[in-house]
């Protein structure tokens, strides 16, 4: 019979206890470790638990979405009149409110979310655009103070020649 040092992984009798370190007691540094890992490993497990329960309601919206998606693409087919109505009335109604509800517009068609899209479309393309006005403006401001810096040079370099011969 072997030793517990020298026991081999496969064979039948091995265990983690059998393990030489595992029979030395815990010492105070020791089980401090082992509570901070315990501790570790109960937090990652509810992370992990909280994690999977997101992924499955994030899975489910998706589907609920892909099938509004649908059904708006299938009345858009049938029906090719939609209701125009103004973005911003879309967004200012909201899903909450169970009397709104029957007043809605859209109906669950998708018509909201369409809505939405493109506002926040419009809202970033108008953005952009300020942001590349704003871009331009700030070359042209750095151009003229590099130009107007340069004019300054040039002018004290054309004033010292004048200030030396008055001073001699």
């Amino acid at each position: 019979m072997s030793t517990p040092a020298t026991l081999s992984l496969l064979e039948p009798s091995w265990s983690p206890l059998n393990h030489p370190l595992a029979l030395q007691s815990p010492t105070p540094d020791n089980s401090a470790e082992i509570n901070k890992a315990k501790e570790k490993i109960s937090k990652l497990e509810a992370s992990k638990e909280h994690w999977m329960l997101e992924a499955q309601l994030l899975n489910i919206k998706l589907e609920k979405a892909q099938k509004q998606l649908r059904e708006a693409e299938q009345s858009k087919v049938s029906n090719s009149s939609s209701p125009d109505v103004p973005v911003d009335t879309l967004l200012d109604l909201t899903d909450s409110d169970s009397s709104m509800k029957t007043q809605l517009p859209w109906d669950d068609s998708g018509l909201r979310e369409e809505a939405i899209r493109q506002h926040y479309t419009n809202r970033v393309n108008n953005l952009l655009d300020t942001v590349q006005r704003t871009d331009g403006d700030c070359l042209l401001f750095k151009k003229e103070c590099l130009s107007l810096k340069k004019e300054t040079e040039c002018l004290r370099k054309a004033a010292e020649p004048s200030r030396h011969r008055h001073g001699k």
